[in-house]
């Protein structure tokens, strides 16, 4: 027995020695392999990169300098703004460029006429389908109407009027466009018979009130013959309404300043009307049928 045991003993040593000399041995194998290898030198690659990266930095400037360096696109200075250097500035705007502004009217005050007129001349060639031409001198307070000529011209007087003109009466060369019956007039009054000269100014029977032919303005009728409008030509009732049947739209008219040596036919004048005569609401001259002057 005790035999056995010292047998069991040495073979236990005989392990342990074994394993302790395959470890030494492995590890001088690993300590010569060791050797064999070379140690890589890393440190010559750091140089380099450092070398390199020094290269980098002296070659490329720093975008602060070369915002410095590069000269400005514009002589106006550039607002600070918070937003990214890499993003594109926006353009500005264009300045807005002011609307032109539109050609004032002409007031109807004071209308433009189609021709001027100097004192004593305008054009008397004749016009086709417009068989007259009807003057108006504002200085005589006188109309004179001109019928056609052999040769087709305004020359030939043929009727002349007695009219009240107003500081606002043009002077010029028109030609008429529309007509009324009756015509709401400034204050509220009407005229009768009326045809349109130019913007408001239109050839007009004297007010009435109302629109009944007995109902006309006495004081102002007996003011015919001279300035009593606001630019109108007020005429008596058989004149306006001759003008209103005789002259298409279009004829020809011609306002201007002259003596009495350029009305042909002279200056017709007129009857007062009585103020106080049961009929003075009547024009005398109106060839209403139902005038009451006309039975007198």
């Amino acid at each position: 027995m005790k035999k056995r045991n010292s047998k069991e003993k040495h073979i236990g040593i005989a392990l342990i020695a074994a394993i302790v000399i395959i470890a030494i041995i492995a590890a001088l194998i690993f300590l010569e392999k060791g050797k064999e290898a070379p140690i890589e030198d890393t440190s010559s690659e750091i140089s380099a990169e450092s070398e390199v990266s020094e290269e980098a930095s002296e070659e490329v400037p720093s975008q602060s300098e070369e915002a410095k360096e590069e000269p400005s696109q514009s002589e106006e200075a550039v607002p600070e703004s918070s937003e990214s250097p890499s993003e594109e500035p926006k353009p500005s705007e264009p300045e807005s460029v002011p609307a032109p502004s539109e050609p004032e009217e002409i007031p109807e005050s004071t209308p433009a006429p189609e021709e001027e007129v100097s004192s004593l001349l305008w054009d008397a060639t004749g016009e086709q389908g417009n068989p007259y031409l009807v003057a108006v001198n504002r200085v005589t307070q006188t109309v004179t109407v001109y019928s056609k000529d052999a040769n087709g011209n305004y020359t030939v007087p043929s009727k002349s009027m007695i009219c009240s003109t107003g500081t606002d009466t043009p002077v010029g060369k028109f030609h008429t466009t529309d007509k009324y019956t009756w015509r709401g007039l400034f204050g509220g009054v009407y005229g009768q018979y009326a045809t349109r000269i130019t913007g408001h100014i239109l050839f007009h029977s004297v007010p009435y009130y109302s629109q009944n032919k007995g109902d006309l303005e006495k004081d102002e009728f007996n003011k015919l013959g001279t300035p009593a409008s606001l630019g109108c030509i007020r005429l008596q009732v058989k004149d306006c309404k001759w003008i209103y049947d005789n002259c298409p739209s279009g004829s020809p008219i011609v306002l201007y300043d002259g003596d009495a040596s350029t009305d042909p036919l002279g200056n017709p004048g007129f009857t007062e009307l009585d103020t106080s005569h049961p009929y003075a609401g009547w024009d005398p001259s109106d060839p209403d049928p139902n005038n009451p002057w006309l039975t007198v």
